[in-house]
């Protein structure tokens, strides 16, 4: 997994995590199953190919960009529950390689 960040300014509550090797999609649809709500674009872009805006201001590669899946949290998420996302999508990337 690798985590995109840059030095400018971003919001606390954002996270994009590239998982190497696996299409965003696929992991997308494991997460859905575990009921965890994550997406590979915004909603603005729902219907384009292209990758997010931020993405591309980071300079992310393309192919990482379609590698990528983005998190948003507020303040009702509880840190049980951030866990528990980051560890079923650590848990669907390693079944999509097995």
């Amino acid at each position: 997994m690798t985590a995109f960040t840059t030095e400018t300014q971003k919001l606390a509550n954002t996270s994009n995590i590239t998982f190497g090797g696996i299409e965003s999609e696929s992991l997308l649809l494991l997460l859905d199953q575990e009921g965890i709500c994550t997406s590979s674009g915004s909603a603005c872009l729902a219907d384009s190919d292209e990758p997010l805006h931020m993405v591309k201001a980071m300079k992310s590669d393309k192919a990482a960009s379609r590698q990528m899946i983005h998190f948003l949290f507020d303040e009702n998420n509880e840190t049980d529950q951030i866990r528990n996302a980051l560890a079923s999508a650590a848990k669907a990337a390693r079944m999509l390689r097995a």
